[in-house]
């Protein structure tokens, strides 16, 4: 008669081992899928985040060009250019009217002296001296370090500069 040998292990224990190791491979290939979806995941949202500082950077972008084009249109008034500080104040207050996003404009000389502006709320001080210096320093336009102008919240922004050369020579 042939001897059957014992193992140890009930006939219950060895199928559930039979089970586990028959799930062994499917409970692989889940935890390989998972992982592959979350990189897929992370691949999409990163996308999205680049996608969305794109469109924040060509905002900003039009924002600031079509500010650059609103100085040198303001540059050309010759109430501006002549220092009239009774024309210029009304003209760049008109301009400045209906534009939400402009807080308030002024006019500086080369020496750093104020000529004319929409509010006389002393902002001009708060504005770094070094972006002056570069603002006066030669022509072309300049945009400043966020700045904070008083203690509410909303009383910050983003100073923009163009300076112009006058036909005297002069840096406005």
């Amino acid at each position: 008669m042939t001897q059957v040998r014992r193992t140890g292990l009930s006939l219950t224990t060895r199928l559930v081992l039979l089970g586990l190791a028959a799930w062994l491979p499917a409970l692989a290939v889940i935890g390989y899928l998972e992982s592959e979806l979350r990189t897929a995941r992370e691949a999409e949202v990163l996308e999205a985040a680049r996608r969305q500082t794109q469109r924040a950077t060509s905002e900003l972008d039009r924002f600031l060009e079509g500010t650059r084009m609103m100085l040198t249109a303001v540059s050309t008034a010759r109430g501006v250019r002549r220092f009239d500080e009774g024309n210029c104040s009304t003209f760049l207050a008109e301009v400045s009217e209906n534009l939400v996003s402009i807080r308030s404009m002024m006019v500086i000389g080369a020496d750093r002296s104020l000529h004319c502006q929409t509010r006389r709320t002393g902002e001009i001080e708060a504005i770094d001296p070094q972006f002056l210096s570069e603002v006066v320093a030669g022509p072309g336009f300049r945009i400043g370090r966020f700045t904070r102008f008083g203690p509410e919240p909303y009383d910050a922004g983003l100073p923009v500069a163009l300076s112009v050369r006058l036909q005297t020579g002069e840096t406005v």
